[in-house]
């Protein structure tokens, strides 16, 4: 009920006597604004709460796909799309875990590719990238699901092979090196790849000695003429 332009609510109560007659009523008046203020108020707080609920789950996704990113990041070389030196290592660590514990073999190859550097100097760093990135293919179409293959640094490459013994670690990286022969790459043309193999032996104290051999017989390969695979040193 309108009173004097102001929303006024009447609540009637009865009274009963014994007789069961009313012989009156209790009448109690509440100012009607104050319910409508009492809704606006309500309405605001239930409106800022969805927002803030909503923006709260929009953060929440945000980080977690940053967070997926990151992950990525740190996993994956962008260029090449193998793993990172970081993860690729953490690789051989977990290996060389199988092996000390279950006496499982496994083998690695490192190599790098032949002459980079003038590939970089002749035809720029851009073709240069558009090589490793090409090399990073060929590497995927070429080795087993159970092996991991990581960009090293620079040119320099690693590949873990689980229980592999040296003899077939070399075969897998003759294939490689042939296949990188084959291939024609973008502006270079063709390039080659020289490649050290090492198997884990009772005498490897660490992932650091199976690393350090494979890399010593890359630098056989390369002293002797480059475009082979050395399986020689020991780890």
């Amino acid at each position: 009920m309108l009173v004097e332009n102001k929303l006024e609510v009447f609540t009637f109560l009865p009274i009963v006597e014994s007789l069961k007659q009313n012989p009156g009523f209790f009448c109690i008046i509440s100012d009607g604004n104050r319910f409508r203020e009492n809704d606006r108020i309500f309405r605001i707080i239930l409106l800022v709460t969805i927002v803030l609920s909503t923006c709260l789950i929009i953060f929440v996704i945000y980080i977690n796909k940053t967070q997926k990113k990151l992950e990525q990041l740190s996993i994956y070389d962008s260029l090449t799309q193998l793993y990172s030196r970081y993860y690729i290592i953490s690789r051989i660590q977990i290996e060389n875990e199988r092996f000390l514990r279950y006496n499982k073999p496994y083998s690695v190859v490192m190599f790098d590719i032949d002459h980079f550097k003038k590939v970089n100097d002749t035809y720029g760093h851009l073709v240069g990238d558009m090589v490793l990135r090409e090399l990073g293919s060929i590497i995927r179409k070429n080795i087993r699901k159970i092996d991991s293959a990581g960009r090293y640094g620079g040119e320099e490459f690693l590949i873990v092979l689980p229980e592999t013994k040296k003899e077939q670690a070399f075969i897998v990286a003759e294939k490689l090196r042939n296949a990188v022969n084959k291939n024609s790459f973008p502006k270079a043309g063709k390039i080659t790849i020289s490649g050290g193999v090492a198997e884990v032996t009772d005498d490897t104290k660490s992932y650091e000695d199976i690393i350090r051999s494979a890399d010593k017989n890359l630098y056989i390969a390369k002293q002797s003429g480059r475009d082979k695979v050395v399986v020689l040193e020991k780890a």
